[in-house]
């Protein structure tokens, strides 16, 4: 992993994942993380719009707001807890 060139995942969650192998086998167990990723990257569903695009719609009904902030406290909990994987 290191002396290696990084490559530039963008706005890509699960792409920065498998630039960390050690991480990215450990989310890959935890299917309630994928879940939640997925919810962080497309909050309005996988139908609609990315995190990135998010910016350009109206407004996002209380229920999807209270979904997108469960998931987010979950991943954020799961890097809490994997930190040592992370470094």
């Amino acid at each position: 992993m290191f002396n290696q060139p990084i490559n530039n995942p963008e706005h890509s969650l699960t792409t920065a994942l498998r630039h960390m192998p050690e991480l990215y086998q450990s989310a890959k167990s935890d299917q309630q993380l994928l879940k939640h990723l997925n919810c962080l990257i497309y909050p309005l569903g996988e139908t609609y719009v990315n995190y990135i695009g998010l910016r350009y719609v109206a407004q996002a009904s209380s229920v999807q707001r209270d979904e997108w902030k469960k998931s987010f406290d979950y991943v954020y909990g799961w890097l809490e807890k994997n930190e040592v994987r992370i470094r």
